[in-house]
């Protein structure tokens, strides 16, 4: 069974000993987010225990931020997959009537 993990969801303890929130961005929206494979948030300094409320603030905060620019991306996509239109094959009449 995996353990729980001692960070908020997305927190990664950098060299520095600070901590970063990061997502990863699934390969459909890349092209929506500059190519970008990773979004990324520094953390306040200095807080690196989970219940500290500044701490939590800045999780939301970055989370909401993060969130809402998936979203923005996943709305781009669906609205250029929509405005494609599909083309269907002309019928046997259309094609004598052009000939």
């Amino acid at each position: 069974m995996p353990r729980k993990p001692k960070l908020l969801p997305y927190l990664q303890v950098m060299t520095s000993g600070r901590l970063r929130y990061t997502r990863r961005v699934p390969p459909e929206l890349r092209e929506y987010l500059g190519g970008r494979g990773y979004l990324t948030v520094l953390m306040p300094p200095g807080s690196t225990d989970p219940s500290d409320k500044r701490l939590i603030k800045a999780w939301s905060k970055a989370n909401a931020e993060i969130e809402a620019e998936l979203a923005k991306a996943s709305d781009q996509r669906e609205a250029k997959e929509s405005a494609i239109e599909t083309v269907e094959a002309l019928s046997p009449k259309a094609v004598a009537g052009i000939a």
